[in-house]
């Protein structure tokens, strides 16, 4: 059928319409291939609005007349017993694997408790589409009980998913910048902390945790060992006054350890005091050797930084020299501390201390090889600042450790 050269027809009101027959077939069938929406194909074709439905309809009302018209041939398909017997076992195979699969997922789906059609539909319709000559989007849409409208809204909804997804990286890359290594969960407490709800954006742990590690920003640990605790000497270990046991307040236990930092020209050595309850390093300072002089600044700073002096205070470390000696512990007991001390060696004797080591080193790249002394220093001041003042702590109900060790104080002022 020639678009030249077949004359117009007329329309319902006798009027002679402005297009073949065949021109209204071929914008009908574009359209109905699901390729190109309405204002699209009206475009395409400089059609006047609504025209596409006009000639839809009338494809639609004159389909078996328009057949008709067609060569026999075109109409009937002769086959054979034989090709009709194999046209109808691949046709049964078919529909047995589509049964197979539709009970496959519905198991899956009582399983799991999801729905696993509405969660991968819109994926698969975008990867099948046009891949096969009957694969348009009206008949993806039909084989998977959708309609087209549903289909260019799950597009808007997906460029608005890449664009607030755009905005959510962007901010998690600033934290990240201040707190290099901090994980998926105080990310999206962080996130929660009013950016999010400012921005009208929903986003849930999960969404963020695929998220970052779509985005290859999953925090790897790695691990080294140096002891720096020499537990065999002369002076007097102290009994363990703390027994695991949780602190209620701040300033109430004081936890001490030392780390290893290191440098070009070898190990330097911190020496840090943490307050048990709110997880604020009260004390450190980074020393060249594993002499005692380095705990007591560390211990001196602590003491000077105290805001509530009225509070008994024990002091719990392990059993190492640098604890034990005279110079130390006569500090503590000028200053009515009672000394604490770790008694089978275990680690977990003296858990948060060895906790915040870990964070300082992972968390906060002082795991890194530092050119001298002054720039590892440098690193540490920083570390600890950002700790204490912007990393968020799960034990501190996800507060800062500063925000946490004022709270007491604030509460108290509010009162009076």
């Amino acid at each position: 059928m020639s678009i030249k050269n077949e004359l117009p027809r007329k329309g319902k009101l006798g009027k002679e319409s402005n297009h073949s027959d065949s021109f209204r077939i071929q914008v009908a069938l574009e359209y109905l291939d699901g390729d190109y929406s309405q204002a699209q194909v009206e475009k395409k074709y400089g059609l006047p609005e609504r025209s596409v439905y006009r000639f839809v309809n009338w494809y639609n009302d004159n389909q078996k007349e328009l057949m008709q018209d067609q060569p026999v041939e075109a109409q009937e398909a002769s086959f054979t017993s034989k090709e009709l017997a194999a046209l109808e076992k691949k046709l049964s195979l078919a529909e047995m694997k589509i049964a197979a699969l539709e009970k496959v997922i519905a198991m899956a789906n009582e399983e799991y408790r999801t729905d696993l059609k509405k969660k991968s539909c819109y994926q698969v319709m975008a990867e099948l589409r046009g891949t096969r000559k009957h694969y348009s989007l009206a008949n993806l849409c039909a084989a998977f009980g959708y309609t087209r409208q549903a289909w260019y809204n799950y597009l808007k909804r997906s460029e608005l998913q890449i664009f607030q997804e755009h905005i959510v990286l962007q901010k998690i890359k600033e934290i990240r910048k201040e707190l290099p290594k901090t994980g998926c969960i105080k990310l999206y407490k962080e996130l929660n902390n009013g950016f999010l709800q400012d921005l009208g954006i929903a986003m849930g742990r999960d969404a963020v945790f695929d998220l970052v590690r779509e985005n290859g920003m999953l925090v790897k640990s790695s691990k080294r060992h140096v002891c720096t605790t020499n537990s065999y000497h002369r002076y007097r270990i102290h009994p363990d006054l703390v027994q695991r046991r949780h602190p209620q307040h701040a300033e109430e236990i004081w936890v001490s350890d030392i780390t290893y930092i290191t440098t070009m020209s070898g190990f330097n050595y911190l020496s840090l005091v943490t307050d048990a309850y709110s997880r604020k390093i009260t004390g450190y300072f980074l020393s060249v050797n594993l002499k005692a002089e380095g705990c007591i600044k560390a211990l001196d700073q602590a003491l000077a930084a105290r805001i509530y002096p009225e509070n008994t205070l024990i002091h719990h470390s392990d059993r190492g020299t640098q604890y034990c000696c005279d110079d130390y512990v006569s500090k503590l007991r000028q200053r009515d501390i009672q000394i604490s001390m770790t008694q089978t060696g275990s680690p977990y004797d003296n858990a948060i201390a060895e906790r915040i080591n870990g964070i300082l080193k992972t968390e906060f790249d002082l795991y890194k090889t530092f050119k001298s002394h002054s720039q590892a220093n440098a690193a540490v001041d920083k570390a600890i600042f950002n700790y204490n003042n912007l990393r968020l702590h799960a034990s501190c109900s996800y507060q800062t450790p500063e925000h946490t060790h004022n709270q007491e104080k604030t509460n108290q002022i509010t009162l009076n």
